[in-house]
This record gives C-alpha cells, structure tokens and sequence, in this order.
C-alpha cells in the first residue's frame, strides 16, 4: 500500500496547494432563506444535537459555482441549528460536512471553485502520515429554488458518512510475543476521499488504528478507528502484526461481515466490532460482545 498512498499524497500536493477562500461567517445579513439542520439517525426523532458539533457549510449557485463557505461552531448550532441568507432569485445548492476537525480537509482542485472541484479526505494525506482515524463526518446536501419576495424556509437531512471500527485482540502472548509489546494492526484498502456528492473516489489507502492495552483485562488489546463509508461487499482488509511487522493474522472484512449479518446498507450508524482472539497457532474470530461485567463474551 506504500505505493498507492505515496501516488495519493502527490496528487493532493499538486492539486490542492493554494487553496484558499473567505469565511463569511461573522458576517450578519437580512435573509429571505432559512435552512434547518436534522439529522434522525435510524430513527424517528432528530439526533443533530447528540451527534453533530459543527458544520461547515458551502453554498453554490445554479452553474455550481462556490458562492459562499460558512462555518458553524458548536455554540452556534446550540443557539440555532441552521442558517438564514439573502439571496437573488435563483436555485442555489447547499452542501454541508459535519465534524469537521483536525482530522478532515477540504480543498478545492481549482481556482474557479467549483462543486466538482471539491474533495474531503483525511488531513494526514497532506503530509504524507499515516493515517490513524477518520473525524465522524456526516453529510447533508440540498438544492432549491429562490422565488423574489417569497421567504422560504427548508431541512437540510444529514446522514452519516463514517463507519466506526473496534478491533479486539485477545492472547497476545500465546503467539510467543513478550508480554509488553502490542500487535499492530492495519486495515487495507480503504476509501482515500469522499467529492461533494459523498462518492468515495478512487485511490485506496491504508489506516493504523493506535492500539492499546485494556488496563486490568490481562492480555487484550484494543484499538478504535473511524473509516469512510464502505459497502458489505468490499476489499478491506485487517493485517494483525508483531513488531518485526510480521503479519500474524489477516481478516477478510467481507467475508467477516457476511458470516455474522452484518448490515451496512441503509443504516446510518454502523458499528463493527471485531473479536480477534489467538490460542498459540490457532485463531478464532467473533463480534465482540461484552457481559454485565464489562468483558468481553467468550468466542464462539
């Protein structure tokens, strides 16, 4: 995966070298337009509160040109959870990133700004780091029409564009590893960018979720990361590795997926958690499950 990822961070360095644009977003204005912010989750009722702590806003005009960039922090969306403009007649197109930290870039390809010229991907790409975790991004696009002195008011629906990751790794030390070195872990294959349609991009790169022990559960290691979206058929794979990066174990993701029914299509939330425990030569692998206790449930 070295190849690829050193092929992605170049192109990011040529295309996105420069790019800069005004924030707007102390700049108080009339408004005939009012967009509320919602995002309901799996469910019924609105979660943007519970899930959503800022939101980066870019507004596009009817030949998809950037006609402005708004950034809400979470105090602002705590005081009101959505925008007001003024705007000329016309249809305009709204798209919003939440959770946008230090973990996420966006950057344009060209001057004339474009939507198609926006991209969102991890900010260590820039760099040429590895990358550990994706920020919980979430999404929400919009397009409508402005009709001269008819005040309108719309939702902007978010969804989620992140997948959350755990991975647990039991009996570390049946594998002859001395009991105060740590398996690394890499999982392959994984979307590099999303463009302001929430489309993964070609380009694949790899994440290095940090691991560390569990405090007073013996021998298991843990790890958490967050990944863009991906589908239950995938390439995704997850390398379990000793520090001479000799590669222990490998998990097909899919395969994994499909033996335990789990679903990624149509749910918004989606949580995988991955039970990898090792008996000297032997591995078994799970969903990880936790007891009344707080430990992990024996594999099956």
């Amino acid at each position: 995966m070295k190849s690829s990822t050193l092929h992605i961070v170049c192109l990011l360095i040529v295309l996105f070298t420069g790019c800069i644009y005004e924030d707007l977003s102390d700049c108080p204005v009339p408004a005939n337009v009012t967009l509320h912010f919602q995002y309901t989750g799996d469910g019924e009722n609105d979660m943007f509160r519970s899930r959503i702590n800022n939101v980066y806003l870019h507004l596009f005009n009817e030949k998809d040109e950037l006609m402005r960039i708004q950034e809400f922090p979470e105090w602002q969306l705590r005081e009101k959870q959505g925008v007001d403009l003024l705007l000329d007649e016309g249809t305009y197109k709204v798209v919003c990133w939440g959770n946008v930290f230090q973990n996420t870039s966006i950057r344009s390809t060209g001057e004339n700004s474009a939507l198609s010229s926006y991209f969102v991907f991890n900010s260590g790409l820039l760099n040429g780091d590895k990358v550990f975790t994706d920020d919980s991004l979430y999404f929400g696009t919009h397009t409508f029409h402005v009709t001269e002195n008819v005040r309108k008011t719309d939702t902007i629906r978010f969804s989620s564009a992140h997948i959350n990751m755990q991975i647990y790794v039991e009996g570390w030390t049946t594998t002859r590893q001395t009991p105060d070195t740590a398996p690394s872990i890499e999982i392959e294959n994984l979307f590099s960018m999303y463009d302001f349609e929430m489309v993964t991009t070609e380009g694949q790169i790899s994440y290095y979720p940090v691991v560390e022990q569990d405090t007073g559960k013996g021998t298991l290691f843990s790890s958490a990361t967050t990944v863009k979206r991906f589908t239950e058929e995938n390439d995704v794979l997850v390398h379990i590795r000793n520090q001479e990066e000799e590669t222990l174990f490998t998990l097909d993701l899919a395969e994994f997926i499909r033996k335990n029914n789990i679903r990624i299509k149509g749910i918004q939330e989606v949580n995988i958690p991955i039970y990898i425990k090792f008996q000297g030569i032997n591995v078994s692998v799970s969903v990880a499950e936790w007891d009344s206790e707080g430990n992990i449930k024996p594999s099956l």
